[in-house]
């Protein structure tokens, strides 16, 4: 990508310290659980965006995937999987890009996913719609985009105030600091990160969606069909006023 800067080129250093505590476990199960309920065609490609360091990837298989690329816009993140494509029993391509402008043909995949909330990182709803449409196009028909949402009520639930986090580790050092605005939906968080006698800070900025807003979105998207807004994990509960992650599958028409 010409004039290439990777916008989370100090988080990535310590991204699985950050992430630690995520049940990756417990997730690729329940995303197995939806594949298996929705999908009409084998998953023989599989797409994952914004998938950081392939954590996720590392506990997620089935018998069917003959391809899988792991994508990310953060070069660091990508470089941070290397280690994992030695050592776990999975194989996974990693490939830099924005989701965006993705870098694949139309008819390409049978499974797309996006998880941990990643989605929410397009704090502009017609940025929402480029993607998802993107995503759409490189799927062959029938083909599925599992991917999950914040809503307003985890920000509210988790960060009623002020929140911050210290971690020190012979890795690493930082300090988490995370911030919500319910006018604006929009929800900051803060890393400053230590690296020797260096101190670098990074703001990663998210915008949480109420399920109506979501739905608006799905509205401007050609060929989407949503198949179901479920509730935080729990495949056979449909998503409501109470939900703080939704996960959303779409078939391609």
């Amino acid at each position: 990508m010409a004039g290439y800067t990777d916008p989370y080129k100090g988080t990535s250093r310590i991204y699985d310290l950050t992430s630690r505590y995520v049940p990756y476990d417990m997730w690729a199960t329940h995303i197995k659980r939806l594949v298996r309920v929705y999908q009409r065609r084998p998953a023989e490609s599989v797409l994952e965006l914004s998938a950081g360091t392939g954590s996720f990837r590392t506990f997620f298989n089935l018998g069917e995937i003959k391809t899988y690329i792991i994508g990310d816009i953060s070069l660091g993140m990508l470089q941070g999987s290397l280690m994992k494509i030695e050592d776990s029993d999975v194989s996974m391509l990693p490939v830099c890009f924005d989701n965006a402008r993705l870098p694949f043909k139309s008819d390409s995949f049978d499974l797309a996913i996006m998880l941990f909330d990643s989605i929410n990182y397009n704090t502009d709803p017609a940025k929402i719609v480029q993607v998802i449409t993107g995503i759409l196009s490189c799927l062959r028909s029938n083909g599925l985009f599992i991917f999950d949402f914040t809503t307003p009520v985890n920000s509210l639930t988790n960060s009623p105030e002020d929140f911050s986090e210290q971690f020190e580790e012979v890795e690493a050092s930082f300090i988490r600091v995370s911030k919500y605005d319910p006018e604006s939906q929009i929800h900051v968080t803060e890393f400053k990160i230590t690296d020797g006698d260096r101190i670098f800070t990074e703001q990663h900025i998210e915008r949480t969606y109420t399920i109506q807003e979501m739905k608006d979105i799905f509205q401007k998207i050609p060929d989407c069909e949503v198949l179901a807004m479920l509730h935080e994990f729990e495949s056979g509960k449909k998503a409501g006023i109470k939900s703080e992650r939704v996960h959303v599958i779409i078939r391609k028409r």
